[in-house]
């Protein structure tokens, strides 16, 4: 099995240097034009920034979309990603 690392910098102290991946939680709804009520959706966006995981939460979501709710849920992290998962998506 294949895997993706992304690993931030730490100092010899334990100290982050680069912030490589951030986990924010998106909550927000979107309603399609030709239907009667919103959807809820709870999205865990990896991003650089709070700008970009709203960005691309609205770029999946198109239709009409409203945040409700970005949550940081990790200050700084390293991210794995299976390569199986990013190979499989279209």
């Amino acid at each position: 099995m294949r895997y993706k690392v992304m690993q931030a910098e730490v100092t010899e102290h334990g100290h982050w240097l680069t912030q490589n991946a951030l986990a924010f939680e998106v909550r927000m709804t979107s309603k399609k034009a030709d239907s009667q009520w919103r959807k809820n959706h709870t999205i865990m966006a990896i991003a650089n920034s709070v700008e970009e995981a709203i960005a691309m939460c609205k770029l999946q979501y198109p239709d009409d979309p409203i945040i409700d709710q970005v949550v940081l849920r990790n200050r700084c992290m390293d991210l794995i990603l299976c390569g199986s998962i990013v190979e499989g998506q279209p």
